[in-house]
């Protein structure tokens, strides 16, 4: 694989418009260690991301700012990654209260402010 080294200062629009150059080749170029990429798309799809599994994890980190469309796998990826992290976050929580008696009735006043015994507004 050849490295890939932009000259360009703003963004490259590229496309699965040409036969002899995909997006998928230019993923893979754009995968250096330690850079950031930066991808935006009208649909995502998580085989992108699959196919290029071997260069993607070289870079820094990938943003992807993408539209509403995205297909049932990819819908299925994200909803467990969020899953995931929210358990996570949970579980963090449960610890932190433990050991802290500060965290103690987070529940109950989060139940005040479903019900509206407590009220708060911006």
């Amino acid at each position: 694989m050849s490295e890939f080294v932009s000259t360009r200062t703003g963004p490259f629009i590229i496309d699965n418009s040409g036969d002899d150059r995909k997006v998928v080749h230019h993923l893979r170029d754009w995968c250096v260690t330690g850079t950031q990429l930066d991808v935006a798309t009208g649909t995502f799809e998580i085989g992108g991301l699959l196919s290029v599994r071997d260069e993607w994890p070289r870079t820094k980190n990938i943003r992807i700012l993408m539209g509403t469309d995205v297909s049932l796998r990819t819908k299925a990826a994200f909803e467990q990654a969020l899953n995931q992290i929210t358990q996570t976050l949970d579980q963090s929580l449960e610890s932190q209260k433990r050991r802290d008696d500060f965290l103690e009735g987070v529940d109950a006043v989060v139940e005040a402010l479903k019900s509206k015994k407590i009220d708060c507004r911006v």
